[in-house]
């Protein structure tokens, strides 16, 4: 079959990221006929899409919903309008297509958005390498495939959850269908799955709570492919958590060592268990920025959140920086988690101001907490009123009481104006 791929427009210029998970799946179908489209990488992406469409003819249009929205409460922005737009061009411009959405935005959602944009004819719930080739395969008969939303008789039904696949047995992804050079870095993933219990975080759902790694040198292999074959030298490991469990970091970084590979990489990271030993690992392998977010300071606070550490494991990770002044890092917190106090607050802004004022700073950002389904923080929202079971929440709802409220609104509004002068200097530098 003639199948095209593509991630779901953000209706925003944002920094090109390489759609990994549409690679997986392109891999995944070896039986057809694939094109993969990067709606986001063109200045009028839609009118693109359309003639995509028109030049594959395409039998089956697979769209991508990475994220619902940006999650973040000093910068928010929904997608759900623009994909709505997606999938009203699919169908629009290829009537007789089969469209299939997959995604961890739309397993998030998934009984929801199918219920509101009625041209979608399947869903896949979570990972897609088995389940889409498997549809594809049984389209008249989609109730025998695992983790497939269909509709019958003007109903939406579930075939039921598939368990997770062995992450290290899949195939290094195919990146031959996309253009590598609009993308300034280029993904990994060296795991799936997060054991951790941060109340707001939906990844336990959408990966699973056991963690599958890939063996180092098979990530290895993947990336000496990416600087032979691409000569792409900046990679994002775009794991939950890149070094957690620390051994399986540790022996990434080593591999990339011992054969001699010259890339620059970044990562997201947790202060918890972070050693002296794994951050010279990481510089000498060629990290060039830590991504961190202990998102609270007092014990309190990181006790709520469900991190799973304590103040003195993050005061102990920001002296470690201090050794390392030519390593970058950024930094996240959230303002108004529940029970939050007066004194939890300067807690927080301490923290904020002692990493501000550290030289190795490449950015510190605030936020308050989206709610979710499918996490700790939306359960406990329900049972203070804050949302009823009622709500779809597919337009962003933040955790965010009174009285502090109050406070993320100035921090708010303070952000946007930052943001507007900086957009400001950028064009009249360029008119300049």
């Amino acid at each position: 079959m003639r199948i095209l791929l593509t991630n779901s427009y953000l209706g925003r210029s944002e920094p090109a990221i390489f759609p990994l998970g549409l690679a997986y799946i392109a891999t995944a179908l070896t039986d057809h006929e694939v094109v993969c489209f990067d709606i986001n990488v063109y200045e009028n992406g839609l009118n693109e899409f359309k003639k995509q469409i028109y030049d594959t003819d395409p039998e089956v249009i697979g769209i991508s919903l990475r994220n619902i929205d940006t999650v973040q409460s000093f910068d928010v922005w929904s997608y759900w309008s623009f994909f709505i737009q997606t999938v009203h061009h699919a169908k629009m411009y290829c009537q007789n297509a089969i469209i299939v959405v997959g995604g961890s935005g739309f397993s998030l959602f998934a009984p929801e958005i199918m219920n509101e944009v009625s041209e979608i004819d399947f869903g896949i719930l979570l990972e897609g390498e088995e389940s889409f080739p498997e549809l594809l395969n049984n389209l008249d008969k989609p109730e025998s495939v695992k983790g497939v939303y269909y509709r019958t008789d003007h109903q939406i039904l579930f075939t039921g959850y598939r368990e997770f696949l062995d992450f290290n047995r899949l195939p290094i992804p195919m990146r031959d269908h996309f253009n590598l050079s609009r993308y300034k870095r280029i993904g990994i993933q060296t795991k799936r799955g997060c054991a951790n219990k941060c109340i707001y975080c939906t990844y336990p759902f959408l990966t699973g709570t056991e963690i599958r790694q890939r063996s180092p040198i098979n990530v290895v292999n993947e990336i000496e492919q990416l600087t032979e074959e691409f000569n792409k030298r900046e990679i994002f490991f775009s794991d939950n958590i890149f070094n957690w469990p620390a051994d399986h970091a540790e022996a990434i970084c080593q591999e990339i060592i011992n054969r001699g590979v010259d890339i620059k990489w970044t990562a997201y990271f947790t202060v918890k268990g972070l050693s002296d030993n794994f951050l010279r690992l990481a510089i000498q392998s060629g990290c060039v920025n830590f991504t961190f977010s202990p998102d609270g300071f007092s014990d309190s606070t990181l006790k709520t959140l469900g991190k799973g550490m304590r103040q003195e494991q993050v005061l102990r990770a920001f002296s470690l920086f201090k050794q390392y002044p030519a390593a970058d890092f950024k930094c996240g917190f959230i303002w108004n988690s529940p029970g939050t106090s007066l004194k939890d607050l300067f807690d927080i802004l301490r923290m904020v101001n002692g990493v501000v004022r550290m030289k190795n700073n490449a950015g510190v950002y605030i936020t308050t907490m989206r709610i979710l389904p499918r996490t700790i923080l939306y359960n406990k929202a329900l049972e203070e009123n804050r949302v009823s079971s009622e709500d779809n929440l597919l337009t962003p709802v933040y955790y965010d009481p009174y009285p502090w409220k109050i406070v993320s609104v100035i921090i708010q509004t303070a952000g946007r104006l930052l943001r507007i002068m900086r957009r400001t200097r950028s064009k009249f530098m360029k008119v300049k």
